[in-house]
């Protein structure tokens, strides 16, 4: 799951001369272009499924690596990205989860089986985003038939010093737009493509978060796509946009425990 507001806090305090990004050097020698296949294939449509909280963050413990790709489905220069989740307490009911960015979301299931957002760190950033109450993410069925809402109050701290670094509200909507058939490093899918817009609007910035996902039912997340846009004291910042695709074969399922052999 992505990190929904790594883009907001990585911009914004970019913007305001905290964070810089990396540098782009203006003199180094074209190379030859290598040709690169796609690694995930558009196969047609397919019926959208019944998508459970639990299938946005599934409750298993160990690393997924994503593979970032281009528009054509090629993979990128960058390395791929290692993703776990690690529970909180004993019932597993809250969760940290790595997101592909680097940042660090804690997530919580309720009873009702609803799965909602308590923070989000970024240790590059040196920031905490806290929500107030906790952001729902996801009912505990998603069918399809309508957008799902939610609101909080939302600060932004600094990790290392504990102060309050900026606040405001957080809107997010979320959807099932289609199903697709695809095929993609780890098999073939029928997928459900979840599209949510997070909305942030602080004392300094306002940033627009929007994230699709190809769901595939009882597996989880086998695609994501973001684009953020921000705008700080007023002047836009260049946008954040990516795709990234799973790349990790999936566990293989528990053997069957044979009776004893006769005497």
């Amino acid at each position: 799951m992505s990190a929904i507001t790594a883009s907001l806090l990585r911009r914004c305090a970019g913007a305001l001369l905290l964070f810089c990004g990396p540098a782009v050097s203006c003199t180094s020698a074209p190379q030859a272009p290598t040709k690169v296949n796609p690694i995930v294939e558009i196969l047609g449509s397919a019926q959208p499924g019944v998508i459970a909280a639990q299938d946005l963050a599934p409750r298993s413990i160990g690393p997924t690596r994503w593979q970032r790709v281009d528009a054509q489905w090629r993979p990128t220069d960058k390395s791929p990205a290692t993703v776990a989740a690690t529970p909180v307490d004993g019932d597993a009911r809250e969760w940290l989860v790595d997101g592909i960015d680097g940042t660090v979301d804690m997530i919580a299931f309720h009873s009702d089986g609803s799965l909602h957002l308590l923070r989000t760190d970024s240790l590059q950033d040196d920031a905490r985003t806290l929500f107030d109450p906790p952001l729902l993410l996801a009912p505990s069925v998603i069918r399809g038939d309508g957008d799902i809402n939610s609101d909080a109050s939302m600060r932004v701290d600094s990790l290392s010093t504990q102060r309050q670094r900026d606040r405001g509200s957080a809107h997010r909507t979320m959807r099932v737009l289609r199903g697709e058939r695809i095929r993609t490093p780890i098999g073939e899918w029928n997928a459900t493509i979840v599209e949510s817009v997070f909305t942030a609007t602080l004392d300094m910035a306002v940033a627009t978060h929007r994230t699709t996902l190809w769901i595939v039912p009882g597996i989880g997340p086998v695609m994501e796509r973001w684009e953020a846009s921000v705008k700080v004291l007023g002047l836009p910042v260049p946008r954040d946009r990516g795709t990234a695709v799973r790349i990790d074969p999936l566990p293989a399922p528990p053997q069957a425990q044979q009776p004893p052999a006769p005497r």
